[in-house]
C-alpha cells in the first residue's frame, strides 16, 4: 500500500474575464522560460516527495519526458495551454491520488460556456468510437455511428492525447477508457480544443458524411454523482435461489451515512443472512465504486478471512517526507523508521490512517463459499488489497489453499450505463475467489 500522497495544483492565474463565445478577452500569458522552470521544478520536488514516483515509469524514461515536455515549450502560454502541457507528466506517474487541476476560476468559465462537444460515445476493444447519444441541434447524426474525426482531427489522434492525460492507478487503462465512454466531451474541450462549433465526420452503414453541430453547456450531460449513484442507497443485498448479490456502490462514510446506512451494521446483518440461509455463492457488486474508508473496506475483508490477516503489509514515505516529520508534525505522526533502503510509517497517537497495517480480526460470520467480484475500470485500490490476500501459491495467515483468477469477457455482464446499445459489454472483468476465509 502506498501512502495516499494527494498534491492538486491549482494554477491560480488571473481570474479569466470574458463572453460566453468561448474566448477569453484576455488571456495572461506566461514567459517560456517561467513555465520551463516551473515544469520542472514540480516533477522534482514530486519525484523526491512521492514514494512511488518511479514505480510505473523509470526514472530515465521521465526524465526524457519532462525534457521533451519542457523542450517543446517554445512561446508563451496561457494557463489552459500550460495545464495541457503538463497534465500527462502527472498520468505518468500512475497515482490517482496526485494530480494537477486547473484554477477554479477558470474552470467555473468553461462552465459557463456552451463549447462541449455535443455527443456521448462509446469506445470498443479496437478502439473504435461510436455515437451513443446526440444532444446536438442537429438530429441527423445517427446513433451507433462510427466517429472518423472531428474539426479535422482524426479520431486515434484525439484518443492517444486523451488516454495519455488522463490519470490512473497503475497500468489500468480500462479507467480510461471508460472515463472516456462517460466524460468524452469534457476531456477533449479540456485536452483538445474550446471550440463552439464541430465538423464531425462519422461513418454509418458504408455511407461518410460530417456533420456541422454547435458546443453545448454541461448542464446536459449526466453529473458525475449520477454516475457514481451517490445520492441512492449505497449498500444493497439480493439473494436469488443459491447466490447473494452484495452491491456496495462506495466504501466512503459520509455517502453510505448521507443516504441513511451504517457500513457495519449492514454486513453483520447481510453475512448473518447468508450464513442462516446457507448461500453458497456470493456476487460483490463494486462497479463505479472508487473507494473511500479504509476501515470499511478492511471490515468487508474480514468477512472472508477465519484466522487473523493483514489488510496492509507496510506504508512507505520518501525520505524527504520522513525528514519533514518533526516538531508540531511529531503531534500527529510518529517519525518514519528507515528499513533498508525505504522508510516506512509507524501507527500514529491521533490519526487512524495508519491502522490497517496491523493485524485485522475475521469477522464472526465469516463467508465461506464461492466469491465473485463484479468490476469496471473505476473500482480502484480495495479489489487490488483483497486480491492480494488470495493469489494461489502464496502462503497467507488465514487463508486455505485455493485459486484466484481474472475471467475477461468470459462473462457478459448486462450493464446497461456501460453497453453500446448494439453490442455486449466487453470491458467488464469478473474476479473469482475460493474460499478466501
Amino acid at each position: 500500500m502506498k501512502l495516499r500522497f494527494s498534491v492538486l495544483l491549482l494554477l491560480l492565474l488571473s481570474k479569466p474575464v470574458g463572453p460566453s463565445a468561448g474566448k477569453l478577452r484576455s488571456p495572461q500569458n506566461y514567459h517560456p522560460d517561467s513555465l520551463k522552470r516551473w515544469t520542472t521544478s514540480i516533477m522534482t520536488e514530486l519525484g523526491k516527495k512521492h514514494p512511488g514516483f518511479y514505480r510505473y515509469t523509470t526514472k530515465e524514461r521521465f526524465d526524457f519526458l519532462i525534457d521533451s515536455t519542457t523542450q517543446s515549450i517554445k512561446d508563451s502560454l496561457n494557463e489552459l495551454n500550460f495545464y495541457r502541457k503538463i497534465k500527462p507528466l502527472f498520468a505518468q506517474i500512475g497515482c490517482l491520488h496526485t494530480g494537477v487541476s486547473l484554477s477554479e476560476p477558470y474552470n467555473d468559465f468553461l462552465n459557463s460556456t456552451s463549447t462541449l462537444l455535443p455527443l456521448e460515445v462509446f469506445i470498443d476493444q479496437e478502439r473504435r468510437v461510436f455515437v451513443t447519444k446526440n444532444y446536438s441541434d442537429n438530429p441527423s447524426i445517427p446513433l451507433s455511428a462510427e466517429i472518423l474525426s472531428i474539426n479535422d482531427q482524426p479520431i486515434a489522434n484525439v484518443l492517444t492525447t486523451l488516454i495519455k492525460a488522463i490519470p490512473a492507478d497503475g497500468y489500468n487503462q480500462t479507467e480510461k477508457i471508460l472515463l472516456l465512454n462517460h466524460r468524452f466531451a469534457f476531456w477533449y474541450q479540456t485536452m483538445i480544443e474550446v471550440n463552439e462549433h464541430f465538423a464531425v465526420e462519422v461513418r454509418f452503414q458504408e455511407q461518410i458524411e460530417t456533420f456541422a453541430v454547435k458546443g453545448v453547456n454541461k448542464a446536459v450531460f449526466p453529473t458525475m454523482e449520477t454516475l457514481e449513484s451517490a445520492n441512492v442507497k449505497q449498500l444493497t443485498m439480493d439473494i436469488v435461489g443459491n447466490t447473494g448479490i452484495l452491491t456496495i456502490h462506495s466504501f466512503a462514510k459520509t455517502a453510505i451515512k448521507r443516504n441513511g446506512q451504517q457500513f457495519e451494521k449492514f454486513l453483520k446483518s447481510t453475512f448473518k443472512n447468508l450464513k442462516d440461509q446457507h448461500v453458497e455463492n456470493l456476487v460483490i457488486d463494486l462497479r463505479y465504486n472508487s473507494g473511500g474508508t479504509d476501515g470499511n473496506a478492511a471490515l468487508l475483508a474480514s468477512y472472508f478471512f477465519d484466522k487473523p490477516f493483514r489488510y496492509w503489509e507496510k506504508i512507505e514515505v520518501t525520505e524527504a517526507i520522513a525528514e519533514e516529520i518533526k516538531g508540531m508534525y511529531r503531534l500527529f505522526f510518529r517519525k518514519p523508521v528507515q528499513k533498508d533502503s525505504t522508510y516506512l510509517w509507524k501507527k500514529s497517537w491521533l490519526t487512524h490512517e495508519f491502522d490497517y497495517y496491523q493485524v485485522q480480526k475475521p469477522a464472526k460470520h465469516n463467508f465461506k463459499g464461492q466469491t465473485y467480484l463484479l468490476t469496471n475500470g473505476f473500482v480502484y485500490v480495495f479489489l487490488q488489497r483483497l486480491c492480494r490476500h488470495t493469489r494461489p501459491q502464496q502462503k497467507s495467515p488465514g487463508r486455505r489453499p485455493g485459486k484466484w483468477r481474472r475471467i475477461p469477457g468470459q462473462h457478459q455482464w448486462n450493464d446497461a450505463q456501460n453497453q453500446h446499445p448494439h453490442w455486449p459489454i466487453r470491458h467488464g472483468s469478473l474476479a473469482k475467489i475460493h474460499q478466501c476465509g
